[in-house]
Formats: structure tokens, C-alpha cells, sequence
């Protein structure tokens, strides 16, 4: 234990008031050590277990170092003012803030995956979003190398009441330049926290919340439904108004600063500029409780339809039919040469001596004839189914 030390005027060689290194066993830095005008207030490097409570660290050019691959640091009721940088963190798991941290003024975790930042007390950078209460806790985050972390911000059941809030309704907010937006987290009302999903970007984040709507718990009112509805190719969001299957006409909907009257189909419809987070809320009615929903939205471009091309399925697979229509050929040039000699000789057979008798003549010259038109029927047909042929294959290429 290190306790009730006064440390001053350590500034060369990035020397500390306090230097931890390679202790893999429970450390205590406790009480009334007054630390100032170092390079570093306090260096913890691969030290692990490490409470870290009560002390005031001021006037340093960074008020606590802790890294690289330290892990389960407890930070409790630490004064730090007027440091450069209040924190470095590196390459640090389980690594928890309680109490007044340099204004920061509010419990948080923080869990590091990879890389290192540096944590300051903010002042509010900007007025709230428009509908919404800051619950006095801002703290500033930026990073030194590549960073992925999880921020997870605990509250109480007082801070909520003491200021009419919604519980439901509490988001972390992150400051973008110049409007605050939402980032996703998970609230969990069980247990009094909310946590942020993987955060790679960094500026001014916030806890923000909703004022409880008056009446929004009555029993006498009826609790209606905001059904949304978006089109991310040209961003128009549809919000339906229902109670059950009635849709609600003349219900205020409200998305940040615009607020659109459904009409008689139910309907609000806002436009949808950029992606993010948004919350939508309803005014309560003489007969309707307010309501509200949270919808992550993401626009997108949408896709042109291919244009369809009236291609004949000659063209497609013109080998195939240059194939058809060889056969069709070659059968022809069979065929024909054939019928011609059948005609013929059909010919030749039915060319009579002058002296033959009529009566023979009439004998031999019908069953000839028969002969001839059936010969002229297969041609008949032959070009009928050649002519079938070539109307299939039109047929195809228009289809």
C-alpha cells in the first residue's frame, strides 16, 4: 500500500509521481497522496488488481498512465484537476471509474480491446437534442492509436426521478461536430446500466433521456402503436399510428425538431437525409397515451433493373439453329433428288406402244396415275412440314 504521500516535481525523463510495474498482485494507492507537477501523476505498467482511491493528482502533464496490458484497475473518489491529460489508457481490460474523475462528475466502465486513448473531463459542447435532458455527464474520449472499446455508464433510479426522466428512453449520444446523435447501446433496467456497442470513433459522449410524458401511464387512456415503415433507397420514413387495427388520425409525431399530424390513413411520413439512430415519439391525446419507438436506419442506393432485351433466341444460340436448318437442307437435297427419279421412271412406265389396245391402255394408265398422286402428296406434305419448321423457329425467336 502507498498511502498519505506528498510527490512533487518529478518531470525528467517522463518520470512519475508514483511507478508500477509488473505487480500481478492486489495494489492499493489510497488516500491524501498529493501528486502534482510530474510528467506523469501516477504510471501503472502490466500492473494488475490495482485499487487507486482518494488521492489528488493535479497539475501534471498526464494525471494517470495506465498500461500496456494492465487489467482490473479501480479508479474510486480521485481528484484530478488541471492536468494536461486526466488518462492514458493502453491495452487495458476491466478498467472501471467511480466518483469525480476531473469533472467528468460520473461512474463509468471502460473495456479496450486493442489501443490506447485519452480521457478528459467536457464541458456540455453543444445544447441538448431537441426533446431530450443531459444527465450531467459528459466526458471527452479520443485516441492515440486504433481503438475499439465498449463504454458502459451505470445510473440510478434517482437520477431519473429527480429530473421526471424516461428510463426507457436513455441513450448515449455522441458529439459529431455539430449535432448529437445516437450510437447503439443496450439498457439493461435491471441492472441500472446502459452499454454502448464497439465504438471506433471518438469525440464529447453523453447520457441523454426523454422527460416522462404526463399521463403516459394512465389507466384510462389507450396505449396506441407506432408502426415504421422505410424506403432506404430515397430515405422516406413512414410512421402508422394504430390502436389495434384502427389507424389514429390527428396524432402528433414528433422525430427531432420536425413533427408531422398523421392523416386519415394513420400516416406521418418524414424524409431520412444520413444514417443513424433515430427516436420517435407521440404526443398523448385526450384518448391516447404518448409513445415512442428507437430505429437504427441506414440509407441505400437501389439497384437499376436490367433492361430487358427482346433478343431473338436466334441470336442467343444461333449454332443451334444454323444446325436445324442444315438438316432441314440435307433432308431436302435427299429427298427431292429421289421424288424426281420416282417421277420419272413413273414416267417411263407409262409411255404406251401406239397399237395398244385402249381398253389395256385404260388398265395400265389409272393405277400409274394413283401412283403419281401419292408421289405428289409426299411433296405435298414435305413442304407443309418444312414450312411448320421454319414458323416453330419464328415462333421462338419472338418469345
Amino acid at each position: 500500500m502507498i498511502e498519505g504521500n506528498t510527490i512533487s516535481g518529478h518531470t525528467t525523463n517522463q518520470a512519475s509521481g508514483i511507478y508500477l510495474i509488473g505487480l500481478d498482485k492486489l495494489n492499493n494507492i489510497y488516500g491524501n497522496n498529493i501528486i502534482q507537477n510530474n510528467t506523469y501523476g501516477i504510471f501503472l505498467s502490466s500492473s494488475n488488481y490495482t485499487n487507486i482511491t482518494g488521492n489528488r493528482i493535479n497539475m501534471n502533464t498526464v494525471g494517470l498512465a495506465i498500461g500496456v496490458y494492465s487489467h482490473d484497475i479501480n479508479l474510486f473518489g480521485n481528484n484530478l484537476t488541471l492536468n494536461e491529460v486526466a488518462y492514458n489508457i493502453t491495452n487495458t481490460t476491466n478498467f472501471t471509474f467511480s466518483g469525480d474523475y476531473d469533472n467528468i462528475g460520473f461512474d463509468f466502465s471502460v473495456e479496450i480491446q486493442t489501443g490506447g486513448m485519452y480521457i478528459n473531463s467536457s464541458i456540455p459542447v453543444s445544447a441538448d437534442p431537441f426533446g431530450f435532458t443531459n444527465l450531467s455527464r459528459y466526458v471527452n474520449i479520443t485516441n492515440h492509436s486504433a481503438v475499439i472499446l465498449t463504454l458502459i455508464i451505470p445510473y440510478s433510479d434517482n437520477d431519473l426521478s429527480s429530473l421526471s426522466l424516461d428510463e426507457s428512453s436513455l441513450e448515449i449520444m455522441k458529439f459529431d461536430g455539430s449535432k448529437w446523435i445516437g450510437i447503439p447501446a443496450t439498457l439493461d433496467k435491471s441492472n441500472n446500466i446502459i452499454q454502448s456497442g464497439n465504438i471506433n470513433s471518438f469525440s464529447v459522449f453523453a447520457l441523454f433521456a426523454r422527460p416522462l410524458v404526463e399521463n403516459s401511464i394512465s389507466n384510462s387512456k389507450k396505449n396506441i402503436n407506432l408502426i415504421p415503415s422505410f424506403v432506404c433507397s430515397t430515405g422516406e420514413l413512414e410512421i402508422t399510428a394504430k390502436y389495434s387495427q384502427l389507424k389514429l388520425k390527428g396524432i402528433k409525431i414528433n422525430l427531432g425538431e420536425k413533427s408531422v399530424i398523421t392523416d386519415s390513413l394513420g400516416s406521418a411520413v418524414f424524409t431520412i437525409s444520413e444514417d443513424g439512430l433515430y427516436f420517435i415519439y407521440s404526443d398523448p391525446t385526450s384518448k391516447y397515451n404518448g409513445e415512442n419507438i428507437k430505429i437504427s436506419l441506414s440509407l441505400c442506393i437501389e439497384e437499376e433493373e436490367p433492361e430487358v432485351q427482346n433478343h431473338s433466341r436466334i441470336k442467343e444460340n444461333p449454332e443451334h439453329v444454323t444446325d436445324i436448318v442444315e438438316t432441314i437442307s440435307e433432308t431436302v437435297q435427299n429427298t427431292v433428288p429421289k421424288i424426281t427419279e420416282e417421277i420419272s421412271s413413273i414416267g417411263k412406265e407409262i409411255e404406251l406402244p401406239a397399237e395398244t389396245d385402249a381398253q389395256e391402255t385404260k388398265d395400265t394408265v389409272e393405277p400409274e396415275k394413283e401412283k403419281t398422286l401419292d408421289v405428289y402428296s409426299l411433296i405435298l406434305w414435305l413442304i407443309v412440314l418444312i414450312a411448320l419448321i421454319i414458323a416453330y423457329l419464328f415462333y421462338r425467336s419472338r418469345k
